[in-house]
């Protein structure tokens, strides 16, 4: 893949930051072992 393609792609998706290194949801899940519904 070329650099300007993977850039491009990263704009086009909105992404400034990359991966979890952005600002929290407000939204969250959590998964709780052992537990019955």
């Amino acid at each position: 893949m070329r650099l300007e393609h993977l850039a491009e792609m990263s704009r086009l998706k909105g992404g400034e930051t990359h991966g979890d290194m952005g600002p929290r949801s407000t939204s969250r899940l959590a998964i709780l072992p052992d537990t019955t519904p």
